[in-house]
């Protein structure tokens, strides 16, 4: 059983814990409270005891630095409960090295205070960084608060508690139902469309497109399981194909009759190639041949080619051209009456309201007929112009 008293050294009042250590044995730690008053000496004494009665750990008094370095290596170990995503990783580890050691690395991790978390984002917003970066920093170090509370060293979580700035107001981009028939008219035939009818008919987000298998289509059923992602690692260090992040990201889509013909008509083309070249097919749905055998496309080629099916149908070229496509089917999805919660199934959210709020919107023809209908309810029935000219 832990205790904690004051003590006098001199002028300056300490706090005294006792306590028993792992090998049973007892110890005493001495930590000023930096003040010869002893009423406000008092103070600290009685804060300490609320959280010795709160369960923190007092012998145990790591700065931010120590605990954080401790997450980090947990949090990014092969071995760890919920292993991160690599270029996760790799972020949590440039964050905490780069931003968060600096910033709050010197602070006692029980001093760590709401105003501190909050003047470190104000100072980073203040040097122009964009409101999302800060909100991924302030996500990462409020996880790694999150555990300390969890294991006893802290009595709240100071990041939780600090106001993190609201995110950018943004248009998400999509293509107009005419200029997505555009620009799959303009590429007939180009081997690169099937990729961009299979974004614009399921929503699926880059690395997805890539990593789907051809197993991972059921014909009978006409549905597509999504249950893996390609990515270029960080650093230059390869492509990875993994599992999707989350149990949302795994999941399954009905498909149109349309996706299923093209698919259809895809696998035709690579399975004559193949008996042509006397090679087996292959296992990705987009997949090219490169000496001789199949190999699934890169995520640089992909997006290179399908930034040229936009340029050759005329229309401006996003930065991030497949997630136009993705955004394209969900507010295709929210305009044709899908309901939110099938929305959010084929978007692969975590919760409906993800997908209300990033990815639905309309514009002023999509509240035509609603505008209509309402004035119907509302107001009297009066002749149309036609009718009144009649008269």
């Amino acid at each position: 059983m832990s205790s904690i008293r004051l003590m006098k050294r001199g002028k300056v009042w300490y706090t005294v814990l006792s306590y028993v250590d792992e090998g049973g044995k007892q110890r005493q730690k001495w930590e000023s409270t930096h003040t010869a008053d002893k009423r406000r000496a008092e103070e600290v004494l009685a804060d300490k005891r609320a959280q010795l009665r709160a369960g923190i750990r007092l012998e145990d008094d790591p700065t931010a630095a120590e605990w954080l370095s401790v997450w980090l290596a947990d949090v990014t170990s092969p071995s760890a409960p919920r292993p991160l995503a690599p270029n996760t990783a790799t972020d949590y580890v440039r964050i905490v090295e780069k931003n968060l050691l600096p910033a709050l690395g010197k602070i006692k991790l029980r001093d760590l205070k709401p105003a501190d978390v909050q003047m470190m984002m104000t100072a980073w917003l203040n040097e122009g960084l964009k409101r999302a970066t800060v909100r991924y920093r302030h996500a990462v170090l409020r996880a790694a608060l999150h555990e300390a509370e969890r294991q006893g060293l802290i009595l709240r979580n100071a990041a939780a508690l600090a106001r993190r700035p609201q995110p950018e107001a943004q248009q998400q981009q999509r293509l107009r139902s005419e200029e997505s028939r555009r620009l799959v008219e303009a590429n007939a035939g180009d081997p690169w469309l099937p990729f961009v009818e299979v974004a614009l008919l399921t929503g699926l987000r880059f690395g997805e497109l890539l990593g789907l298998h051809w197993g991972d289509v059921d014909w009978d059923a006409r549905s597509l399981t999504v249950m893996r992602q390609r990515q270029r690692l960080k650093g230059g260090h390869g492509v990875v194909e993994r599992a999707v992040k989350s149990k949302h990201g795994f999941r399954v889509l009905a498909l149109p009759g349309q996706a299923i013909d093209l698919l259809r008509g895809l696998r035709a083309v690579q399975a004559e190639e193949s008996l042509a070249a006397g090679v087996p097919t292959p296992d990705h749905i987009f997949a090219h041949r490169e000496n001789g055998c199949w190999q699934p496309w890169s995520p640089e080629a992909a997006a290179e080619n399908v930034r040229q099916l936009y340029s050759a149908a005329d229309l401006p070229v996003p930065a991030k051209p497949t997630h136009v496509l993705r955004h394209t089917h969900l507010s295709a999805a929210s305009r044709a009456g899908m309901a939110v919660k099938d929305a959010q199934i084929r978007a692969g959210h975590s919760a409906p309201s993800v997908t209300l709020e990033i990815y639905t919107h309309s514009d002023v023809e999509g509240q035509r007929a609603g505008a209509e209908a309402i004035a119907e309810q509302l107001l009297p029935i009066k002749p149309k112009r036609g009718d009144r000219d009649a008269l």
